[in-house]
């Protein structure tokens, strides 16, 4: 069995011609990716950006190429969405795309313990955190709209669009466990309008099971425990891809039906997410909310004077 590489990987270089066009396609595109400012993208959205023949290195890119009954696939000059990864897993290790180009499914976020070195470094974020202040871009709209995606690499894409509406992304296939669900559930119990939660998931049996199961679930808690006061409909969620008609354009159907959603094209998928936001929001409430932001930070310095005599009191 072979040995993964550990550690960086100084003066790796590709070992076959395959693995050169893999690596040559790779970097090209990232380029087009942070010219277009439509990073992160992780190895599975890379596959599809790149079918079916690559950017001029005499590559194909096939989801299920014929093989030989050893395994190899019949052209040598193929690649599958397994060698895509691979080859950008040894790219990144040797430095020749950047780390922060690439949607990384298994980084999750750390558990810190917050500190200082001294009283002047945290005076110093405070002051800088000034600068960042900003109201709940929703705290005008009739709904409060949430997105929930299956892959987490897609998520960082979809938040892209998502932030200057104040909508939260989140992301994960592991939601059939019961806190997310009832967080759910808890966070539009606590609205004072309804929520609808815009879902993103692969077009096969799991993808719609997330959905599914999801939904139902957190609704029912909603409805059960969380806040059976509610009226009906108080939380829904909405599906808005991948779907076979979205997919079929695209060429990303399976002879199973089957698509991923990371396949849509870059902006195609934007134009999507931000189709179903502003279909749901109120562009006067976000002017409204801009407005009342300008007020709010005037007041801020002030804000903050009173909250410190407020502690020394105490």
């Amino acid at each position: 069995m072979s040995v993964r590489p550990r550690g960086p990987l100084v003066g790796w270089q590709p070992t076959t011609p395959r693995q050169r066009a893999i690596l040559a396609d790779l970097i090209d595109r990232y380029d087009q990716h942070h010219d277009e400012r439509t990073l992160p993208r992780g190895s599975r959205g890379m596959f599809y950006d790149l079918r079916p023949h690559g950017l001029a290195h005499d590559l194909s890119y096939q989801k299920h190429p014929a093989r030989k009954p050893n395994g190899h696939t019949v052209n040598p000059m193929v690649a599958t969405p397994q060698l895509v990864q691979e080859t950008l897993l040894l790219a990144r290790r040797a430095g020749k795309i950047r780390e922060s180009w690439v949607a990384d499914t298994r980084a999750p976020e750390p558990f810190l313990v917050p500190a200082w070195r001294d009283a002047d470094e945290f005076a110093s974020e405070l002051a800088d955190s000034r600068q960042q202040f900003r109201l709940d871009r929703q705290r005008d709209q009739l709904v409060y709209v949430e997105v929930l995606c299956e892959a987490q690499d897609l998520a960082p894409r979809l938040a892209r669009i998502a932030e200057p509406y104040g909508v939260p992304v989140y992301s994960g296939g592991g939601f059939d466990g019961l806190k997310a669900k009832r967080a759910f559930a808890r966070r539009a119990a606590e609205r004072e309008v309804p929520t609808r939660v815009l879902t993103v998931t692969d077009l096969d049996d799991y993808g719609l099971g997330i959905h599914t199961s999801v939904s139902e679930d957190a609704i029912a808690w909603l409805r059960m425990v969380e806040a059976p006061h509610r009226p009906k409909g108080w939380l829904r969620f909405e599906r808005i891809a991948i779907t076979a008609d979205q997919a079929r354009p695209e060429g990303l159907l399976d002879d199973d039906g089957h698509a991923e959603a990371d396949g849509l094209p870059v902006p195609v998928m934007d134009q999507l997410l931000r189709d179903a936001i502003e279909r749901l929001q109120d562009p006067a409430g976000r002017e409204r909310t801009a407005r009342a932001e300008e007020l709010e930070r005037g007041r801020l310095d002030q804000a903050i004077r009173d909250a410190l005599d407020t502690d020394e009191d105490v």
